[in-house]
């Protein structure tokens, strides 16, 4: 029911973090059933190998909420919604994106949705 939709730009395969890489999506926000916002986890494989990443997703002071293993078909993507869970709202949290083996390549992205509207908002990712 929300009022505008959410695009998301194409990448080049090029682009693609490594294992050599840490990725960050900042500004996400959760928590339990019934909070104001939620936020999803999408992780893209440009490669025609499957690949794991590892997300840790903490909150805006450092302390950590979740830890996530996630395994990408070749050619896909795997999107995880409401992320953050949790028993509490959280605000300010973030993910921290690896690929632990060699030659995998991953994109990252996050959607924070209103849970009133339904409208999204795309969190894109920073390497550091």
């Amino acid at each position: 029911s929300g009022t505008f939709g959410q695009g998301i730009a194409a990448l080049r395969a090029s682009a693609a973090a490594t294992h050599a890489d840490t990725v960050v999506l900042a500004g996400l926000a959760g928590g339990p059933p019934g909070s104001p916002q939620r936020s999803s986890l999408g992780i893209a494989n440009p490669s025609d190998q499957p690949v794991t990443v590892q997300a840790t997703l903490l909150a805006g002071a450092g302390a950590v909420l979740r830890q996530l293993s996630l395994s990408v078909p070749a050619l896909s993507v795997v999107q995880v919604d409401g992320v953050l869970g949790g028993t509490v709202p959280v605000e300010g949290a973030y993910a921290i994106v690896r690929a632990p083996a060699a030659g995998d390549r991953f994109l990252a992205y996050a959607s924070v949705v209103d849970n009133l509207s339904g409208d999204p908002v795309l969190v894109q990712s920073f390497a550091r």
